[in-house]
């Protein structure tokens, strides 16, 4: 049987976590082209008054996923047909997001943040509950 561990993280911590592990599966994904939207929307550090020029960095995602994937621009493998880790990872931002979002809106919503998360991985999905 597998060991098992608790981490103690804040609200905070808890969406870096859950946006990590989305990034971490959409580079396996071959969606290299997130890094370019998150620098093109201010989420990554910028050098100075480096501006982004969102057609190069989009570019430049698209030669990096050929090199990288074998893959066209616009495309992308599902999550199933990566290994292990990634799907592990999309597993647990799914777990996370989908308790952060019923926690700020109780009432629920139309996204697919409060749909019941969809295991990929091999291993049983994370449990993730708020400390009151």
């Amino acid at each position: 049987m597998p060991k098992t561990y608790t981490i103690t993280v804040t609200e905070e911590q808890a969406e870096i976590i859950e946006t990590a592990c989305d990034l971490f599966s959409r580079i396996h994904m071959g969606q290299l082209d997130e890094l370019a939207f998150m620098a093109i929307w201010g989420e990554l550090q910028q050098w100075e008054d480096h501006k982004v020029d969102g057609t190069i960095a989009k570019i430049g995602c698209d030669v990096l996923k050929h090199e990288l994937f074998g893959l066209p621009s616009d495309t992308s493998w599902g999550i199933l047909q990566c290994g292990n880790d990634a799907r592990t990872a999309c597993d647990i931002h799914q777990v996370i997001r989908h308790r952060l979002s019923w926690d700020e809106h109780p009432e629920g919503g139309q996204t697919v943040n409060f749909h019941e998360p969809f295991k990929s991985g091999d291993n049983a999905l994370p449990s993730v509950k708020e400390i009151k």
